[in-house]
């Protein structure tokens, strides 16, 4: 997919190319806060699978939460996300958004089945994991991955993410490939435990098994459930018990 930043003269614009409709547009524009931008129209995947409709009914419970709090609240979370800078796909500098921040910490405490937390935390970002040991199809329905997070604090855990079996050893993975998995969503995370974290994912036998090929992505979290920088295994061979 193209992205293409423009600059001046432009100021802002939206939309698709005169006489585009549908699924026939190629080229979108938009105005965002890092500037305007032109890229090719995707039609989204959109294969609403179980776990992905628990995942947009968590979304919808944050933003619905955000925006019932208190402005005093709100105004915490945006002071605290104006201090966090990112970069995106063009390299542009910007700063998150009060629901962007709100968004990305209670997410995660909503997947393991906790309420919202109100008060801004610290927002420590956790150290990056080593590297995947291992991944083993211990039965017909699971896999189970451990995890080297050796200066993890006591309390942090990992999210598990992975893709769907890959045509060979040359197909790398990418971030976008690895999906959550076990439609329990708190089983798709783990505690760490003296610098292993120890995954225990349920997935349909037909689908990964032992012998195929894998991506594997782990975010960690802070105890204060704020993630850090990711590690992507791009190819993994997911071993027999």
């Amino acid at each position: 997919m193209a992205v293409i930043r423009l600059t001046q003269p432009f100021d802002a614009f939206h939309g698709t190319a005169s006489g585009q409709t549908d699924n026939n547009k190629v080229v979108c524009y938009s105005s965002r806060r890092t500037g305007c931008v032109a890229r090719a129209y995707v039609v989204p995947d959109n294969p609403k699978t179980t776990i992905q409709g628990q995942v947009r009914a968590l979304l919808l419970q944050a933003a619905s939460e955000y925006k019932n709090g208190t402005k005093y609240c709100a105004d915490a979370w945006t002071a605290k996300a104006n201090t966090i800078m990112r970069t995106n796909i063009l390299g542009i500098d910007y700063y998150l958004t009060g629901i962007g921040l709100w968004t990305m910490v209670q997410m995660y405490r909503y997947l393991i089945g906790l309420g919202p937390k109100y008060v801004v935390p610290e927002l420590n970002e956790p150290p990056k994991p080593i590297a995947v040991t291992s991944a083993t199809a211990t039965d017909s329905t699971h896999i189970g991955v451990v995890v080297d997070v050796t200066g993890l604090e006591t309390d942090g855990l990992g999210m598990c993410q992975l893709s769907a079996p890959l045509p060979g050893s040359a197909r790398l993975a990418r971030p976008n490939d690895c999906r959550l998995m076990d439609p329990h969503l708190y089983a798709n995370f783990a505690l760490h435990t003296l610098g292993v974290m120890t995954f225990d994912i349920l997935i349909p036998s037909d689908f990964i098994v032992a012998g195929n090929r894998i991506g594997i992505q782990i975010t960690p979290l802070s105890e204060e459930y704020y993630p850090g920088q990711r590690l992507l295994e791009p190819n993994v061979l997911v071993a027999a018990p």
